[in-house]
C-alpha cells in the first residue's frame, strides 16, 4: 500500500473517531485536519457534540448510537452517505493544505510557511493557526446537502 494512502487512510479514521467522540482526546484537537474540520463545518462539528445527527435532526443519547447511524452501519443511508461527503472535503482541503504548506526548521523549532500566489509568504508558529488561515482564505467551500 503506498505510503501517502496509507496516510490518508489514518487520518480519516482519527477524524471521525474525534467527530463521533469530540473532547474526549486532547491529543487529537492539535491535529491540523481536526482544525480543518471545525473551521469547514462548525455547526456540525457541534451538533455532533452534542448528539444530534446534522443531516437528520435525530437526537441520540448514547454516543455509540450516534457512531452506529453516521459510520458503522452496513447499509449507506443518506446520512451516512453525507457524513462521507464531509469527511472526503476536509480530508481534500486537509491535502491541499498540506500541499502548500513549507515546513521550515528554525534553532530546532518547527515554523510553517504558506505562501500565496502572488509570492506573499505567510508564516505561523502552529499548525493549526495555518490550517485556520489557509481555510479562511484558500479552500473551496463544499454544499454537503
Amino acid at each position: 500500500m503506498d505510503r501517502f494512502v496509507f496516510n490518508v487512510h489514518y487520518l480519516r479514521g482519527k477524524l471521525e473517531k474525534w467527530l463521533l467522540n469530540p473532547g474526549k482526546n486532547g491529543k487529537l484537537e492539535r491535529l491540523a485536519v481536526v482544525e480543518i474540520a471545525k473551521q469547514l463545518y462548525p455547526r456540525e462539528v457541534e451538533m455532533l457534540g452534542n448528539l444530534t445527527c446534522p443531516f437528520c435532526g435525530a437526537v441520540f443519547t448514547l454516543r455509540t448510537s450516534l457512531r452506529r447511524h453516521l459510520g458503522m452501519s452496513r447499509k449507506m443511508t443518506e446520512c451516512r452517505a453525507r457524513f462521507k461527503n464531509m469527511v472526503d472535503h476536509i480530508l481534500e482541503t486537509y491535502v491541499d493544505f498540506m500541499d502548500s504548506l513549507k515546513i521550515l526548521k528554525y534553532h530546532g523549532r518547527r515554523r510553517y510557511r504558506l505562501t500565496n500566489s502572488e509570492g506573499v509568504a505567510f508564516k505561523f508558529k502552529h499548525i493549526t493557526e495555518a490550517a485556520t488561515f489557509y481555510v479562511n482564505n484558500y479552500a473551496k467551500v463544499k454544499v454537503i446537502w
